[in-house]
């Protein structure tokens, strides 16, 4: 077995149109109870469906993403999509990366990010992401914990790489990115 596919988990995608849906419903509701099916609440309505259709378009897309890991080239394999569906392919060589960690990202939106490390430990591969397990309680306190899909994938990656499992590294900031130019753009789409 000289490939490994990397599917992106869908689940910690959900909640971005769920989020969309709910703040426009809300805002749709609010106005026609206001000012009943006038020019404002019809607005709004096109707003709502608007941004949704948006949104679940922007899951679908970023649902597709996959990252080949490849032996016998050795060689990383990305296929992402643009926002119109275009495909586009990055490659990364297996050399430069040397161990697998897992972290929690801070905010709201929250995410376990699994990513392969450079060798110099300053940049990572973004490999997946899951809804971290557990969450915040009365007093704003981070007790999210890593997710089971996460930890496996981890081990799953460095068993196949035979590189080292760092495992999970608790809460941290978005680290810088592999091939990323601008990382702001990869942290603002992460919440």
């Amino acid at each position: 077995m000289n490939e490994l596919l990397i599917k992106q988990n869908k689940g910690a995608l959900k909640t971005l149109p769920v989020m969309f849906l709910l703040v426009f419903t809300f805002f749709t509701i609010s106005s026609y109870l206001g000012s009943g099916f006038s020019a404002q609440t019809q607005a709004m309505l096109a707003f709502t469906i608007f941004f949704t259709v948006f949104a679940l378009w922007f899951l679908h897309i970023h649902s597709k993403r996959q990252v080949l890991i490849n032996k016998s080239t050795e060689q990383i394999e990305i296929t992402e999509f643009s926002i119109f569906g275009t495909q586009k392919y990055k490659n990364y060589p297996l050399g430069n990366f040397s161990s697998i960690r897992s972290y929690i990202t801070h905010g709201k939106g929250a995410r376990n990010i699994v990513e392969l490390v450079t060798s110099d430990g300053n940049r990572g591969l973004f490999l997946s992401s899951f809804l971290p397990c557990g969450g915040k309680n009365f007093w704003s306190l981070e007790i999210e914990t890593e997710n089971p899909e996460a930890a496996l994938l981890a081990s799953q990656v460095a068993a196949f790489l035979s590189i080292k499992n760092i495992g999970f590294i608790g809460h941290k900031f978005a680290t810088n990115q592999v091939g990323i130019e601008n990382n702001a753009k990869f942290i603002s789409n992460m919440f």
